[in-house]
């Protein structure tokens, strides 16, 4: 029943958030199960560098991209100010803190997953940029 509640609510937000500007090129055009389970990859990426971000803990992964998204993040959160992760009013599966705004493709194809984070100071958007054939991570980049 969860899913189903967080499907039709990432659809309705999906809906509501209409042509927004992005620097990518179009927007991808996908069944609301496929879009949700992209838009709870980039939740979970955000809680895992939100988590590295609270408690300095190392993420086993040494990668660039990886290094890179936390430099990002790292930058976002001192910009944007305090972030509640935890808080789910309405018992979504989705952080109130966080907001879907789109799933774009850029000019090598890839899906550019787009959130609106709320912070204490400030709004700002991240960027999750993955492969779609293999889900991929590719970048995280922060638009403040």
């Amino acid at each position: 029943m969860r899913k189903i509640i967080f499907s039709i609510f990432l659809l309705f937000a999906f809906i509501l958030s209409g042509c927004s500007s992005s620097t990518t090129s179009d927007e991808v055009k996908l069944d609301g199960t496929k879009k949700a389970s992209y838009y709870q990859m980039a939740v979970q990426y955000v809680e895992k560098l939100e988590n590295h971000y609270q408690t300095n803990t190392s993420i086993k992964d040494d990668s660039s991209v990886i290094q890179n998204a936390i430099e990002s993040y790292n930058h976002a959160r001192s910009d944007i100010g305090r972030m509640d992760l935890k808080t789910d009013k309405d018992q979504n599966g989705i952080p109130d803190a966080i907001h879907f705004t789109s799933i774009t493709k850029n000019k090598d194809n890839d899906y550019v997953i787009t959130i609106t984070m709320k912070g204490s100071k400030h709004n700002a958007d991240e960027m999750l940029t993955i492969n779609p054939d293999d889900n991929a991570i590719l970048g995280f980049e922060y638009n403040g």
